[in-house]
Formats: structure tokens, sequence, C-alpha cells
């Protein structure tokens, strides 16, 4: 079997992490399933894979445009250069690429969408037929919240929940760098990200509750110049700091004290995962699917996406109690053992190839 993974992002995010996890997992059954990616020209994803030392053939393109007719012809020729058995769509730009090399080139390759937002099918024609297009032969979604949000949408195509998981390691040591309480937030400056909201709690604990609090957040994107203009005009100084992009946010998890995750829409969340297994409280939006990875008052404590008050009065609440933290963090920390496991994930997704 001839697997080809197609990713149409360049920058790194939870999407492509999960992307290295399952190639990383699957490259060690070689007898078995032979791997190709194809993704963008100096992708973060080409960049990691080669830096793992990854048992995959790597296949760039140039991706100037979303429906760059070059990334497009790649598609076919790594197809037809080697007998791909199944091609792997792993993001919307490659769903979107991938409908139009089959089109175009009439490729008989059976295809996987692999869905990793909430994001619901558009009303619109094309919509409706690239998600129902007669090549894809399974959808794969990383929750239920996710497959819910398409499923009245799809006519006849088989769809399974997969979660997202994290390879798990069960000797983390943690370490405290700072006299202040550490709340640690790992997202990607989206709108759906909603850190504005962050801003907003970071100010109702510090400037108004006058708690000692020190936020940090890791990530970059298309907000961030004004992330960092609403930051000041809260006068928030040296008590929230923006890192950016980091390679190994894994320093950030062991010297933080809690997690804070305020997203309007989220398929999963492998931020939460991440955190999780440092044994960080998690304090988070109830949206998409990130009930299924916290319970409210069980594996975190959770709210609606906006309301700033509930955010800050749950932070303060772990703040003030180690009991309730030992008690979510103990019981998070089984949870994500059971249920997002890399076994459980890679056993379920080869399940799905050999059975299209």
């Amino acid at each position: 079997m001839k697997i080809l993974h197609v990713c149409g992002k360049k920058d790194w995010g939870g999407g492509e992490n999960q992307l290295l996890l399952i190639i990383d997992e699957i490259a060690k059954d070689i007898d078995k399933i032979e791997q190709f990616l194809l993704c963008p020209l100096n992708s973060d994803i080409s960049k990691k894979i080669i830096d793992n030392n990854v048992n995959i053939k790597i296949f760039t393109a140039k991706k100037q445009a979303n429906l760059d007719p070059r990334f497009i012809y790649s598609i076919y020729r790594v197809v037809k250069n080697n007998g791909i058995t199944i091609i792997h769509v792993h993001d919307p730009d490659a769903h979107s690429l991938v409908v139009l090399a089959i089109d175009i080139f009439r490729l008989k390759t059976k295809v996987i969408l692999h869905k990793k937002t909430i994001f619901p099918i558009k009303d619109k024609k094309y919509s409706f037929y690239k998600y129902n297009h007669k090549k894809i032969k399974h959808i794969i979604c990383v929750s239920e919240a996710s497959k819910k949000s398409i499923e009245n949408k799809i006519k006849s195509i088989p769809i399974s929940v997969v979660y997202d998981a994290i390879k798990l390691n069960t000797n983390l040591s943690k370490s405290k760098s700072s006299e202040n309480f550490t709340i640690l937030n790992v997202a990607n400056h989206t709108r759906h990200k909603n850190l504005f909201t962050l801003l907003a709690v970071a100010n109702e604990c510090i400037n108004i509750r006058n708690l000692p609090f020190k936020f940090v957040q890791i990530g970059h994107g298309k907000l961030t110049d004004e992330l960092f203009s609403k930051k000041s005009e809260l006068g928030l100084d040296s008590n929230f700091e923006f890192k950016g992009f980091i390679n190994d946010v894994n320093s950030y998890y062991s010297t933080s004290d809690a997690f804070l995750f305020t997203s309007v829409r989220e398929g999963l969340g492998v931020s939460l995962l991440e955190a999780i297994q440092y044994k960080l409280p998690i304090i988070s939006s109830n949206a998409g699917g990130i009930p299924e990875v916290i319970e409210n008052k069980k594996e975190g404590l959770t709210c609606d996406f906006d309301d700033v008050n509930s955010y800050a009065n749950n932070l303060e609440m772990i703040y003030n109690s180690k009991e309730l933290t030992q008690q979510l963090t103990e019981n998070a920390f089984v949870k994500i053992k059971e249920k997002f496991s890399t076994e459980s994930m890679i056993q379920k997704l080869k399940s799905i190839y050999y059975s299209i």
C-alpha cells in the first residue's frame, strides 16, 4: 500500500503536529505501508520531517496561491510516478487542490479526507461537490463535534471519528521559573482562537483583581500586530508576554502553572492534550470538541468562549486550591492515556486505510 499525505499549509500548527505524529508512527510499519508526503516548498512540515529523520519520501511544490496550478500538477505527477494507492488529505487547502487534480487529470486514486476543524460545509454547490466527491471513500473527523458539523451534508461517504493523539511521556519534569502564577496559552493568531478575550481575561485578573498572575502566549499569525496594540492599550506590560512562534514549547509547559484556552471554534485542541501531559490544570472555553477532552469540573474548568468573568473566576479557583488542581489534573491525565493514545489513533487509521 502506498499512501500520499497531502498538506497545503506552509506554517506549523496543531494539524501539522498531528500529521508529523501520524507519519512517524506509520513509518514503523514500512513492510506494509509506504508513505509519501507532498507539501509546499519550504514548509514547516517538510523541515520537521527532515529534522526528525522520518522514513518517508518528501515532494515539495511551489504554492503562492490557494489553488496554485503548479501544486495541482505536482499531485498528478507524484501519484502517477509512484503508483499511489490512497491520497490522505490533511487540510482544507489540500482538499481543494486534490479534487482539482483528480478532475483535471482524471486520476483514479482513492481519497481519505481528514477534517480537523469544526467549520461547517458552506451552502454552495462546489462545497457540496467537493465534500461528496466520488473519489473520497472515507472522511475522518477529529471529534464527534467535528463530525456533527458536516454529517447532514454528506450523502453516502462513511464518516469516522479518530481522535487526535499525543505521544505520552510519563517522565516529564516541571520547574518553576517565576514567582508569579504563570498562565500559558498556545494558539496561532487567528480569529477563532479568540485571543482578544485572552487579553481581556489578563486585564481582569491583573489590573482589576490585582492577582499575581503572568500570562505567556505562544503563537503567530495575521492578527499579531492588532494583539500587540490591544496589549499596550490595556497596559499589561511585562505581565503579559507574546513569545511568537516557538519550535519547542515543552519548556513553557514545564514552567507554567495553568493553561488557558479561549477558542470560539475547535475541532479538538491538541495543545490541551500537551498541557494535560504536563499536569497543567485546564481553564477553557466549551467550544466544539473541547468538552470531549475536558468535562467541566472533572478534567478542567470550562465556560462560554466570551465569558471573561468566568475565565477569571476559574483561574482564581485554581490559584487558591492545590486540592482542586490535583484532582482535575489527575483525572485529565487518566483520560488522555485511555482515550487519546497514539496507539489507538494509528490502529484506527490503519483500519480505515485497509478498508478502502
